[in-house]
């Protein structure tokens, strides 16, 4: 767990909010928590979508907490997967954990880097540089990949890309993550800054899924 903050440390933050803002956002907030308070039974389910979707929100309004370009990762799959469950689906993140051996579905593992290798080609980068980009992440955090054509690294993230594109997002997980994720990141305008940003929640979304290094 990370350290409490300082009161020093609070104070300092503190002093970079606007309090008209915060109070606008936290009523929001209050107003989503109400909404989702109110549903029970049956659909108990939509009522924790409905929080998880109150929160980001909440998250991607405060400029300070550095989340408006893309939300955190962990809750970014908890959508996913509740929404899946309304699908009739159960989702990788849901189900009881595997003692020895366990391991990330490769669609999930296509899913994620086919929106990192959009977000880099919407901040600029051409289609196989950002592949070949986020082949070299995957690398780093262990995960193994490729296709069935032995395509380069930076190709075979592509055609995943490719892919997720063409996928229907009803019926495919690659393009379901694609969909969900992609409508999610906003970027900066910063070409270094967002390059940076998508590696790093690229990292954290396939470690939150299995645990890089353990991925298949």
């Amino acid at each position: 767990m990370p350290a409490e903050p300082t009161p020093e440390e609070i104070r300092a933050f503190a002093e970079t909010l606007d309090p008209h803002a915060i109070a606008k956002e936290l009523f929001r907030l209050k107003h989503q928590l109400d909404y989702a308070g109110d549903i029970t039974g049956a659909n108990s389910r939509n009522a924790a979508l409905a929080l998880v979707l109150g929160f980001i929100d909440f998250l991607q309004a405060i400029p300070q907490l550095d989340y408006e370009l893309a939300p955190p990762p962990a809750l970014t799959a908890l959508h996913i997967a509740l929404a899946d469950l309304d699908d009739g689906k159960v989702p990788a993140l849901l189900k009881p954990a595997k003692r020895k051996g366990q391991r990330v579905p490769p669609r999930l593992v296509w899913g994620c880097a086919a929106v990192a290798t959009d977000c880099l080609m919407r901040n600029g980068f051409k289609k196989g540089q950002a592949g070949t980009i986020v082949a070299g992440e995957l690398r780093k955090l262990g995960v193994p990949f490729g296709d069935s054509r032995a395509a380069p690294a930076g190709k075979s993230i592509s055609n995943w890309r490719d892919r997720a594109m063409g996928g229907n997002p009803e019926t495919d997980v690659d393009a379901e993550i694609y969909r969900d994720l992609c409508a999610m990141f906003k970027s900066s305008g910063n070409r270094d800054i967002d390059r940076q940003v998508v590696l790093d929640l690229l990292a954290e979304s396939l470690r939150g899924l299995g645990g890089a290094g353990n991925l298949s």
